[in-house]
């Protein structure tokens, strides 16, 4: 039962993340992406996944401060390299075996491309770098809805390239 609610939670997870991908404005996508976060955070919990846990809760912490960028705070230019730390100090911190390292590099490069606050980075990021490298984590875990979640983003952000266009999504949303 326990690994039944924990994929369960992963698939509210899955819904939030591949709508995202349909926001033509990057705020709207943070905050679908912000609550698909906490879901998973709980999932990769449940399973004893730490490094995923860890990585998505530096994720959730990104998602809300490029949320926030018209705020004073969230303009800080340090956030960058404070939250890239983040996710190597966090691997490092959860480390299991090698695989640990994926979630890391997946964030990593997503963080830099949010930076960007372009939607078509974001989404060449995710698709090249981030979604490869947790697919792997999640086959690794166990994590059902995880696979489900990366293999739906891959068709949706291609799916939001064929709907709106290339050009159309390379401004500040």
């Amino acid at each position: 039962m326990y690994q039944v609610a924990a994929q369960l939670i992963g698939f509210v997870g899955t819904a939030l993340i591949i709508a995202s991908y349909q926001c033509r404005k990057s705020k709207n996508l943070f905050l679908l992406q912000m609550g698909s976060n906490v879901m998973y955070i709980i999932h990769f919990i449940m399973l004893g996944a730490l490094s995923g846990s860890m990585s998505i809760l530096l994720g959730l912490m990104r998602n809300y401060i490029l949320y926030s960028h018209s705020r004073r705070w969230a303009q800080w230019k340090g956030w960058l390299p404070l939250i890239t730390a983040g996710y190597i100090s966090g691997t490092c911190l959860t480390w299991k075996d090698w695989f640990s390292i994926l979630p890391c590099i997946g964030m990593t490069v997503m963080t830099a491309a949010c930076w960007s606050r372009n939607g078509k980075n974001i989404r060449i990021a995710n698709f090249l770098v981030n979604s490869p490298a947790w697919l792997v984590y999640d086959i690794h875990t166990f994590s059902i809805s995880g696979v489900v979640t990366e293999t739906f983003c891959l068709v949706s952000i291609v799916v939001s390239f064929i709907r709106y266009g290339w050009k159309a999504l390379d401004g500040e949303g």
